[in-house]
């Protein structure tokens, strides 16, 4: 069945893997936006190949320009329409690290094609916990490496709901995200989930797969930190570089 833009109590799904025909080997993730008053925000963006269809998809929900994307980490699949949505003057928000990556190790953003990225700048970044303010819309910034060394996960408030966006931190029924980057670390990964674990929330919405309601996303949280505490993890060590 033809997957479709998803509206969680206004936030939108806009992007999602199958969003256009491509190579089978293109990863792509779960694309999400929301509105305030003087645009729309995405949280991460698509893999470089589907920049038209997801702008396309926000122009079936609002008339407003695409101002800002907050990155989870520099992965393809998750960042490089950054460069379709610069050229409308979007700005790239993520951790320092995760901006060093497109500017000084580009080889992490895409372990299989490195000599396919260009070094380019993110416009603003972050280097701990922080709150960006958007009118009367609060977005908070929350360190959370492990899957690489420049993660972050969002938390927003929203219409009297909590929505956290974790990128690929965790996935699914208690796996996590796919652990071959060479920054890697399974500890801070475990240190993470359990930062978050404390988060309250309405809403977990994932990089890759499904989403959950609170009940059913602090049980998967729970799941996945127990399986990384007893060595359950299925954890690949094999760089693509």
């Amino acid at each position: 069945m033809k997957e479709e833009i998803k509206d969680f109590k206004g936030v939108y799904r806009v992007g999602w893997y199958g969003i256009k025909e491509m190579t089978s080997y293109l990863a792509h993730c779960n694309v999400y936006g929301f509105e305030y008053k003087n645009g729309f925000i995405l949280i991460d963006c698509g893999n470089g190949f589907t920049g038209r269809e997801i702008y396309e998809n926000v122009k079936k929900i609002t008339s407003k320009k695409i101002t800002h994307i907050f990155l989870t980490h520099c992965h393809y699949d998750h960042s490089l329409n950054s460069l379709f949505f610069k050229e409308d003057g979007t700005e790239i928000i993520c951790h320092n690290i995760c901006a060093k990556s497109f500017q000084e190790k580009t080889y992490q953003v895409w372990y299989e094609f490195p000599h396919l990225i260009k070094p380019f700048k993110i416009e603003k970044t972050f280097n701990s916990d922080k709150k960006f303010i958007f009118d009367q819309l609060e977005i908070f910034c929350i360190y959370t490496p492990g899957h690489t060394m420049g993660c972050s996960s969002y938390l927003l408030n929203l219409n009297k709901k909590r929505f956290l966006f974790t990128g690929d931190l965790i996935m699914p029924d208690g796996e996590i995200g796919w652990s071959g980057s060479e920054d890697f670390n399974k500890d801070k990964l475990l240190k993470s989930l359990e930062k978050i674990e404390k988060i309250d929330f309405d809403f977990l919405l994932l990089g890759h797969g499904g989403y959950y309601d609170k009940k059913d996303g602090k049980e998967n949280i729970k799941i996945t930190i127990e399986k990384g505490k007893i060595g359950k993890w299925k954890v690949q060590r094999d760089y693509h570089y």
